[in-house]
């Protein structure tokens, strides 16, 4: 991204990087937010994997929200572009529904705890 900023003639107004509760990038999300890089959360769900986390179930109880809701509404407070991909239009309904109710800091701080720098998709299992 230094390389990119220094010699393009046009400076990138989105990354998109693998980002969900499992996954916060920490040192790229710092570059460019310093930046002024708008970030865009790939695989925010972390490819399902957080949907059955037993921190995200006692806040999802708490907003009367699905475990998918929450997790987007986490990114989304936090600044992300968040876009799902699914075929179920209930699922893209429900999806759209996060901007009625906002997380607490506590809740908050609760979702950033499962941090583990742990992709989601294909490239993490050949390592």
């Amino acid at each position: 991204m230094t390389d990119l900023l220094d010699h393009a003639k046009i400076k990138s107004a989105i990354n998109q990087i693998e980002f969900n509760p499992l996954i916060h990038q920490s040192k790229i999300v710092k570059f460019c937010r310093e930046n002024n890089i708008q970030l865009e959360a790939w695989s925010p769900l972390g490819n399902g994997r957080l949907l059955s986390n037993g921190v995200i179930e006692p806040i999802t109880d708490e907003h009367q929200k699905s475990p998918a809701q929450v997790i987007l509404r986490w990114e989304i407070q936090q600044g992300f572009i968040v876009l799902t991909k699914t075929t179920y239009p209930q699922r893209m309904q429900e999806n759209a529904e996060i901007f009625n109710f906002t997380l607490s800091l506590d809740e908050m701080k609760q979702i950033d705890k499962l941090d583990q720098e742990k992709h989601s998709i294909w490239y993490d299992k050949i390592k």
